[in-house]
């Protein structure tokens, strides 16, 4: 279901990738319309902290989308920007890694 903005989160329900053998995960679909952002990123995004110890705004993702558009590549180096100007001087927290994907038709 979309939020009144019409962005959706998707929860996370496997450990990472890589992390363990015989780890299971599960599938499920998504349909994207034509003009449709998926934003996928590691927790890294989700999980970066200020100084204060404050959280990354996720809802600044969907703001991040719409001002981008159909500039995906530019999303994601947006994306970057904003989690590293959040977390401030401490660089050395969790990877951040993005993957933007614009469907056209």
């Amino acid at each position: 279901d979309r939020d009144g903005d019409g962005s959706a989160a998707l929860a996370a329900n496997a450990p990472a990738l890589g992390l363990f053998d015989g780890a299971g995960f599960s599938a499920g679909d998504l349909q994207l319309a034509s003009g449709d952002t998926l934003l996928v990123m590691s927790d890294g995004v989700s999980e970066a902290v200020d100084g204060d110890g404050r959280e990354f705004e996720i809802a600044a993702l969907a703001r991040l989308a719409r001002r981008f558009g159909d500039d995906v590549g530019g999303l994601a180096a947006a994306v970057i920007d904003a989690v590293c100007a959040h977390r401030g001087r401490d660089q050395g927290q969790d990877d951040v890694t993005v993957l933007a994907l614009r469907r056209r038709a």
